[in-house]
């Protein structure tokens, strides 16, 4: 009985050991992924320990870096045209998930764009979020979800503004609680489909945040590239991401 004892002691020891050390292990729609893909998934997966994906992952982004768009993209305000300044890498990050889902005859994909604030923002108004695709591929589905800090995901924070089926889809979301805790993060999660065919598509997620407006927000798609463009009253920054996926 005292060997058995010290035996079961042994096997104990070496089990929490192994899970104490040990990483989380891959799934199989994670197979495949590089090590730079890996850690933003596992970044995402800290953020939101519940983010799930449905069919084989084929592509993760993050952006890390500020994108100066101030040339680019300007916003009309009784006639003035004022810069969108850009969100830094350090206040907030964009990631982007690709995943191929079983779909005979057809190219399916889900697309998981989340913005994600690493500071409370001064200004919390509404702000908009979006994401774009090309190829020919039409919208099947899509829903936002917003959590908040200390409160978690909201419901009715988020409204969808834009819906172009073979372009893009875009939200509106609440950058305060009820209870005025700041926005943690937004997701949009899209599902888009194709009949069979083989190329490329490109992916964007942007999101705006206004900082000194009134009214509302709209989004529209334009170009080939599908680029988003955010129309406020007053200023506001912005914050994008983009990649791409083979079909």
């Amino acid at each position: 009985m005292k060997k058995f004892s010290n035996v079961l002691i042994f096997v104990l020891c070496i089990t929490l050991s192994f899970g104490l050390g040990s990483t989380r292990v891959l799934a199989s729609s994670e197979e495949g992924l590089s090590t730079q893909e890996q850690t933003y998934l596992n970044e995402l997966l800290e953020v939101d320990p519940n983010f799930e994906v449905a069919g084989e992952i084929v592509s993760v982004t993050k952006t890390t870096d500020a994108l100066d768009i101030a040339d680019t993209n300007y916003n009309v305000d009784d006639g003035m045209i004022r810069p969108f300044g850009a969100i830094g890498s350090a206040n907030m990050s964009i990631y982007i998930v690709v995943s191929r889902v079983n779909d005979p005859g057809w190219d399916t994909f889900n697309i998981s764009a989340t913005a994600t604030w690493k500071t409370v923002p001064f200004f919390r108004m509404q702000d908009g979020f979006a994401i774009s695709w090309g190829g020919n591929f039409a919208l099947e589905s899509s829903y936002a979800q917003a959590s908040y800090k200390s409160m978690g995901i909201t419901s009715g924070k988020t409204q969808r503004i834009t819906d172009a089926p073979n372009s893009g889809v875009g939200y509106s979301v609440e950058a305060s609680h009820y209870y005025g805790q700041a926005l943690d993060w937004v997701r949009i999660n899209a599902r888009i489909s194709q009949t069979d065919r083989t190329g490329k598509a490109n992916v964007s997620a942007a999101y705006c945040h206004r900082t000194a407006s009134i009214g509302g927000i709209g989004i529209s798609f334009s170009g080939e590239s599908r680029t988003i463009s955010f129309s406020v009253t007053g200023a506001s920054d912005s914050m994008s991401n983009s990649t791409s996926f083979t079909y």
